[in-house]
């Protein structure tokens, strides 16, 4: 076992080790998340899937980091609960709780600077913030601090709103129903405990998901197709090597002719500068939320092409 290997495996095996990792009651962080992975969860069923818990350790390791940096009069890592919902503080000081979430980079927090962020953080921070109260203490201010895994501080930004009640209980009610589902579902076989509750794509399920086998089943296998996937894999990847040492020899090659002007049989073409009128949207919105508000949002999904790349 080679250095990384062995470094991967023990970094692993601690995370799961640590007593967040091996809770399986419902809590506040579970807020609006699938379903069908909470139930099985909760009623012990087995993982079946690894999924690549790199961004949870970091993300960790960023939480403990900020707990001791907290100065003094600064309320951090506090259980409470909320309607029997547990939820741990991140930060608390003077009326304002603030939660912190980290992302993968700049341009995962912009997704949430532009479009908001996930109803379940909001769920999330309002019942803590509920627990805070029910402890006696005041909470006027939510906030969720994103954090970026890779790149600078200059990247985070804040959200903030002031509590609200409703969006704690609606949060609350949907742990109450959940429970209900993890008790009637209690003893059955995995896909039935999943059925009518998986809340994710596919995708999602194999990227992420500890339970994608005993959810969904076991990926049907066909010996004949399998052999014809493996075939054209090894044609993809050997395309996309040919692919990328031919874009590095086009770009060496480009960066050395660049000074020259013009050559036996051959021109350049493009390169071109040219103006156009465009719509300002940024000026559009600020007008905007000038005169009105915030202007009306929608959901687009947007899909990239996959890319196969050799993990040994």
């Amino acid at each position: 076992m080679s250095t990384l290997d062995l470094f991967r495996a023990e970094i692993t095996a601690y995370d799961r080790s640590r007593a967040r990792s091996q809770q399986t009651e419902p809590g506040a962080s579970q807020t609006y998340s699938c379903r069908a992975a909470t139930v099985l969860r909760a009623n012990g069923v087995p993982e079946t899937d690894e999924t690549d818990s790199w961004a949870s350790i970091v993300g960790t390791a960023i939480h403990l980091t900020a707990e001791h940096a907290a100065g003094k009069g600064v309320l951090t890592e506090h259980r409470v609960s909320y309607r029997g919902v547990p939820a741990t503080i991140d930060r608390y000081r003077d009326g304002v709780l603030s939660d912190v979430k980290t992302k993968a980079d700049a341009a995962a927090i912009a997704k949430a600077r532009n479009y908001g962020p996930h109803s379940g953080h909001v769920g999330q921070i309002m019942l803590g913030a509920g627990g805070l109260i029910a402890e006696g203490l005041d909470v006027h201010t939510v906030e969720l601090l994103f954090i970026p895994r890779n790149g600078s501080l200059d990247d985070a930004y804040l959200w903030s709103a002031p509590y609200d009640r409703a969006l704690a209980d609606e949060a609350a009610d949907w742990h109450e129903q959940v429970r209900k589902l993890i008790a009637e579902r209690s003893g059955l076989e995995p896909a039935d405990q999943a059925d009518g509750l998986r809340d994710q794509p596919m995708s999602w399920c194999a990227a992420y998901c500890e339970f994608r086998t005993a959810c969904r089943g076991p990926a049907p296998v066909d010996p004949e197709v399998d052999a014809l996937v493996h075939a054209t894999v090894l044609e993809f990847l050997e395309a996309d090597d040919a692919e990328k040492a031919a874009k590095q020899t086009k770009d060496a090659a480009r960066r050395f002719l660049a000074p020259y002007d013009a050559l036996p049989g051959l021109r350049w073409q493009g390169g071109n500068s040219r103006s156009s009128e465009e719509l300002d949207l940024d000026r559009l919105l600020e007008d905007y939320r000038a005169l009105i508000g915030e202007p009306p949002m929608r959901t687009v999904e947007k899909v990239t092409a996959r890319s196969l790349r050799r993990t040994s």
